[in-house]
């Protein structure tokens, strides 16, 4: 077992996989979270639970959220961090990894809702959203994105795999740090108008609220 103490704070979608790989490498763990039913999985686990993110830092050597912060420190969590992910850089300095975060969801959005526009407007005109997203996937903007956003689309699937609230969340982040641009702007509308409806289902139930 390595001797590292490790503690992670926040066991939503992302962070209950990602603080398993520690598990499974090894790492002596203690998590956090706000809402307490979600720490009865790893207190099962024998993992310990921390009462508060003060109480967590005191008790680990390395604290995980996002990576950014001094060289120095990324580079005696990169062994620890390499359990998580294909990809580990630094991306800058402390709230570096946050921004560049909410960056990148701040193109998913924008991607969804584009998505979801072209669909929509296809079948405005007769056109099948299977016979559309086949045409997409054979061109240039094919990605696998738009693969399981399109299908989700065509089998009328809108069970979460990244719930639409989230998005609603970030993007609301995102303008906290200053998105003031066209698209995304236009994102933000969005997604907040359709979280009340569609919060609770994929990020592509956002079709629903374009085609209202």
């Amino acid at each position: 077992m390595n001797t590292v103490k490790t503690g992670w704070i926040g066991l939503g979608k992302m962070g209950v996989p990602m603080s398993q790989q520690l598990i499974k490498a090894g790492y002596p763990l203690s998590v956090y979270n706000r809402s307490k039913d979600k720490e009865e999985a790893f207190k099962a686990q024998g993992i310990g639970i921390a009462a508060s993110p003060a109480l967590l830092l005191n008790a680990a050597d390395v604290l995980f959220i996002m990576a950014g912060g001094e060289a120095g420190a990324f580079e005696q969590a990169k062994p620890i961090l390499e359990k998580m992910g294909k990809l580990v850089m630094l991306v800058g300095g402390t709230g570096a990894g946050n921004a560049a975060k909410l960056a990148i969801n701040t193109l998913l959005g924008i991607v969804a809702q584009g998505l979801a526009e072209t669909i929509t407007l296809a079948q405005q005109n007769g056109i099948e959203a299977e016979a559309l997203t086949t045409l997409i996937g054979n061109s240039a903007l094919g990605s696998p994105f738009i693969k399981i956003k399109g299908d989700a689309i065509v089998n009328n699937n809108y069970s979460a795999a990244f719930a639409l609230k989230h998005i609603a969340k970030d993007l609301r982040l995102a303008k906290d740090l200053g998105l003031a641009t066209p698209l995304g702007e236009t994102a933000y509308q969005t997604y907040q108008a359709a979280e009340a409806a569609f919060g609770e289902e994929d990020i592509i139930a956002v079709i629903k609220q374009v085609g209202k």
